[in-house]
């Protein structure tokens, strides 16, 4: 059964004595800390390695400890989804181009933007799962709502459609 939010996350009034139970049953699972510098699984990877700094410098400004080394893969695994991220936006940014000078048919073109939306989706599962979004934090409100990438692809593909439907 999952453990609940971390206690610097928890929102509930409560008694002292159930919030030393709770930092004494998260301290027992310290294992080590996590390096600052990006592991060598990242190596070759810019925005994997600028991810995994990205994380450390954030979870180094925590009040408590939120991950250790045992979840050392899970952000390995966040840090590569981020990479395959910038991956499928060039790839799409390529085929947008191609799509302008004529030289890709629009099956192409959409099956690009899918793997764009599908890697997109990844990456704000792993980020709710990392506690990076407003919500997964515990209902905070998030400031002012900006468009999400897989918002403004979906923007985008309608209007392609319009463009398809009057030509």
């Amino acid at each position: 059964m999952a453990k609940g939010k971390p206690l610097i996350f928890s929102k509930k009034p409560g008694s002292e004595v159930r919030r030393a139970a709770k930092v004494k049953a998260e301290s027992a699972f310290k294992a080590g800390a996590l390096p600052q510098k990006p592991p060598a699984d990242l190596a070759g990877m810019p925005e994997a390695r600028a991810a995994w700094r990205q994380l450390m410098r954030a979870h180094r400004a925590l009040p408590g400890e939120l991950f250790n080394e045992l979840d050392r893969d899970y952000l390995i695994a966040f840090c590569l989804a981020v990479q395959a991220r910038a991956r499928a936006l060039d790839l799409e940014r390529a085929m947008s181009l191609k799509w302008a000078a004529g030289e890709v048919d629009i099956s192409t073109l959409l099956s690009t933007r899918s793997e764009l939306r599908q890697t997109i989706r990844l990456c704000s599962d792993l980020s709710k799962q990392l506690f990076a979004t407003p919500k997964s934090r515990g209902g905070v409100t998030p400031s002012a709502r900006q468009p999400t990438p897989e918002e403004v692809v979906d923007f985008e593909l309608q209007q392609l459609n319009k463009i398809l439907g009057d030509g």
